[in-house]
């Protein structure tokens, strides 16, 4: 070998290195909420209907409370398409859903995204088919 001294000051440096990685504590990864802490899902089942009226075609969204009390649920819906001078999204006014009754959500259109919240669960985000 024709520089034995060199081979043997790279081997050294790459254990050196790899014993500091080694040892070097990594930051701890931010991890969801579990147990009491973390939101409950919202007691709301929810399905899309395509309707057509007049030779245009639609979806309406049904939100079903499932609970055994009423909800306030807040919806937010984004459009797929949206056009320059008209809102980005639209927050429909909250509205108290009794049990086993349900909202239908009218006028939507494919891959529009719905957001439906409630103090106390966890955000419900559906995206129209």
């Amino acid at each position: 070998m024709k520089y034995p001294h060199l081979v043997l000051t790279l081997a050294r440096a790459v254990l050196i290195t790899a014993a500091v990685l080694a040892l070097t504590p990594l930051p701890a990864r931010a991890q969801t909420p579990r147990g009491a802490d973390a939101a409950a899902s919202l007691p709301v089942a929810s399905s899309f209907e395509k309707v057509s009226v007049d030779g245009a075609s639609s979806y309406v969204l049904k939100l079903k409370n499932t609970s055994g009390s009423a909800i306030k649920l807040s919806v937010t819906i984004v459009p797929s398409v949206s056009f320059h001078g008209t809102a980005k999204s639209t927050t429909l006014p909250a509205r108290v859903v009794e049990a086993g009754d349900t909202w239908a959500l009218e006028d939507l259109h494919a891959r529009d995204k719905v957001s439906v919240a409630a103090s106390g669960y966890a955000t419900l985000d559906l995206v129209v088919p």
